[in-house]
């Protein structure tokens, strides 16, 4: 079983009802893929959940310090892979991401009132591009084989649920 601190992905939503979506090269796979932006939980900020946690009497990492954590690593993805910030986020659902092999949990955050800031780290992240698109032509892209990710499947979904409640 692999272990790990966990993941989020973002669905960085425009005030127009559109979402950001960033180009890479995924080796294992040998191809480019269209995706939301996420990551992993880095170790600083695993770090901090267990300094924060050896501060309580049952030195035990509690929801509200783990949700800080996800939070943190959330804002750091978006504006990493994209260069934005945003004003409001709303965790919108996590799930399970490897269940067969890992114990990873993914953590999906709306972000709405983005601001471009132009800080990022797209050629370190090996991000080739960036495109803006409505979720139902996300879901297109889907259906066409050309959004193939698991992980930002799971994300718009869980976010068109957020969106528009069933």
């Amino acid at each position: 079983v692999e272990r790990n601190q966990g993941a989020v992905h973002v669905v960085p939503l425009t005030d127009q009802g559109e979402i950001y979506l960033v180009h890479m090269y995924r080796y294992p796979t040998q191809i480019f893929s269209w995706e939301l932006p996420a990551g992993g939980v880095e170790d600083d900020e695993a770090a901090h959940a267990r300094e924060s946690a050896t501060q309580t009497s049952k030195n035990k990492i509690t929801p509200r310090v783990q949700s800080k954590i996800f939070l943190s690593a959330a804002k750091r993805e978006l504006q990493e892979e994209t260069g934005f910030t945003a004003s409001r986020w709303r965790r919108i659902g996590k799930y399970q991401s490897w269940n067969g092999a890992c114990n990873e949990w993914a953590h999906i955050y709306l972000a709405q009132g983005l601001k471009q800031t132009g800080i990022h780290k797209q050629e370190e992240e090996g991000i080739t591009a960036m495109k803006k698109v409505s979720i139902d032509k996300a879901f297109q892209m889907v259906a066409r084989g050309e959004l193939t990710d698991s992980g930002s499947i799971v994300a718009l979904t869980m976010a068109e649920l957020a969106l528009k409640p069933i």
